[in-house]
């Protein structure tokens, strides 16, 4: 298998594992007393523009899935049964380490390990550049 076609292919990685994850956790919540809520629907939301931005626009799709784990760190989106934030502190100080949904930052460890290449320059003027271009190659405009 040629080595784009494998990087391309693992770029849907996280995707696929928040969907199964989302999906499973919905249908625990609905077969017990668990009350979604609007992180829950925004979550679901997000995922559905993750999957037509992945086939419509993979570069799109992929940085999108960044901001859409990046809010689920944050608990702005949930993915979990109930909302899960998690609180590290340094042991005698109270001095916070860590505030937000562990099992979302290690999704987007792992989605930067698959798609990083697609962050690199994310800040620069030329990256969107050549961004906008190719949208324009794939439109036709």
């Amino acid at each position: 298998m040629n080595k784009n076609r494998l990087k391309y292919f693992l770029d849907f990685v996280p995707l696929v594992i928040i969907s199964t994850y989302s999906l499973v956790s919905v249908l625990t919540m609905l077969n017990s007393n668990v009350n979604l809520v609007w992180q829950h629907y925004l979550g679901i939301v997000f995922i559905i523009l993750d999957i037509i931005l992945f086939y419509k626009n993979h570069q799109l799709g992929v940085i999108f899935l960044g901001i859409t784990l990046l809010l689920s760190l944050i608990t702005l989106l949930s993915f979990n049964v109930g909302l899960v934030t998690n609180s590290l502190y340094i042991t005698s100080a109270r001095i916070p380490v860590f505030y937000g949904n562990a099992i979302s930052l290690v999704w987007l460890i792992l989605h930067f390990i698959l798609s990083g290449r697609y962050y690199v320059g994310i800040v620069t003027k030329k990256y969107w550049q050549d961004f906008a271009k190719e949208i324009e190659k794939e439109t036709g405009a």
